[in-house]
């Protein structure tokens, strides 16, 4: 392009100038009231949008409220059209239809939304809905309760070694949760909270799940006396631990254990049960015994009468079963070899007693002897000084 050709400049007059920025000095004063300043517009566009927003929250709720308003009259004018005279018949009615596929729909609803409709009562009359909870849960623990019981029963003749070999906690808790899953969710509930993840299994300072199955056992045995498989275990392990019997008492009152006299029946019984099975092994099978002397040293702190350092002695003896050994298998050289013995002495008891001669003579050399110290200490006995000398037996 021509370069003199193009818009005129006319450069006849003085320049213009624009005017220069200069920056002002900013204080700490200044800055502190433009962040106020700044600080209030924020909090004033913030309280009107806010106020805005409400204002149209409360034009679409009531809105929302006015169309509810509306179509639940139009249906509750349809459902007293139609024959119903309260809602409570149609409500009902609707719940208990036979018609397949009106109890279909009714059943998913209840399903999908029962829950939303359970809390939607609750909130406009929990105490109906605290009423009802009672009743029904009361009778659901009651049926759970002899379920329990009836789990923690031994069978009838069941012995005392088959007791102890067969308790677990940990099977007990899965029977509780498989039969009685309302009372294991309302003691986890008790325990833990309602937090969802405490109650999936997040363990504290003590075990819960030995808790509410410690828990369970006491219910079960307050339910029925023959629930005592908990019971039992815990008495030979307060008795090993060297319970005394006022703790025992104590215990028992709780439903944690049974009664002193009990737990001894139980020991005994349970040493009767060993004892035949082990002369039952003992019959079918060779076996050695390893034996061994206890002796246990008791101190007390102030000895009095009753109570004072003793000595307890015992003998501790296990049998050991020869597996896979005949009779006869054992060569004797394995016994210690015998380097002494007993003294043979052949004697009877004529040996030791005396002969009838000799009783006789030593009779006869007594009464003897006898008459002549007699005759002797007469004299002594008639004595002027003496009172006289009774011929037969005064009695005073």
């Amino acid at each position: 392009p021509n370069e003199n050709t193009g818009p005129f400049i006319d450069m006849s007059g003085p320049p213009k100038k624009r005017p220069r920025r200069v920056t002002q000095p900013v204080t700490e004063a200044v800055r502190e009231t433009a962040q106020r300043e700044w600080k209030a517009r924020q909090e004033e566009d913030a309280a009107k949008q806010a106020e805005m927003s409400a204002r149209l929250e409360r034009e679409e709720e009531a809105q929302r409220m006015a169309e509810s308003a509306f179509r639940i009259g139009q249906v509750l004018d349809a459902v007293k059209t139609t024959g119903y005279r309260i809602l409570h018949e149609f409500l009902a009615e609707l719940l208990a239809t036979k018609d397949q596929h009106q109890s279909s729909q009714v059943s998913q609803m209840l399903i999908l939304h029962g829950h939303e409709f359970l809390d939607l009562i609750r909130s406009r009359q929990p105490e109906v809905v605290t009423q009802w909870i009672s009743k029904a849960a009361g009778s659901i623990l009651v049926e759970e309760g002899a379920k329990l019981a009836q789990r923690l029963s031994p069978p009838q003749n069941q012995s005392v070694t088959a007791t102890l070999q067969n308790f677990s906690l940990e099977s007990v808790l899965a029977d509780a949760e498989y039969i009685a899953p309302t009372l294991c969710m309302l003691l986890r509930t008790l325990a833990r909270g309602s937090d969802p993840e405490s109650l999936a299994g997040g363990e504290g300072r003590r075990n819960t799940d030995l808790v509410i199955t410690t828990v369970i056992c006491m219910l079960a045995q307050t339910r029925n006396e023959k629930s005592s498989e908990y019971q039992t275990t815990m008495a030979f392990y307060l008795l090993a631990c060297g319970a005394t019997r006022s703790q025992f008492d104590v215990l028992n009152h709780a439903g944690i254990c049974p009664s002193y006299r009990s737990a001894l029946r139980k020991v005994r019984d349970l040493g009767q049960e060993r004892l035949a099975e082990i002369r039952k092994l003992a019959r079918n099978h060779l076996f050695m015994i390893i034996w061994d002397n206890l002796n246990f040293a008791f101190r007390v702190a102030q000895q009095r009468i009753g109570s004072h350092d003793h000595f307890d002695n015992g003998t501790t003896a296990t049998l050991v079963l020869l597996w896979g050994i005949e009779a006869g298998d054992l060569p004797l050289n394995l016994l210690p070899p015998r380097k002494t013995r007993l003294p043979v002495l052949d004697f009877a008891a004529e040996d030791i007693l005396p002969t009838l001669k000799d009783v006789k003579t030593w009779r006869g050399f007594i009464a003897g002897t006898s008459r002549t110290y007699c005759s002797k200490l007469t004299p002594y006995f008639e004595h002027a000084s003496l009172p006289p000398f009774p011929r037969y037996p005064v009695y005073y």
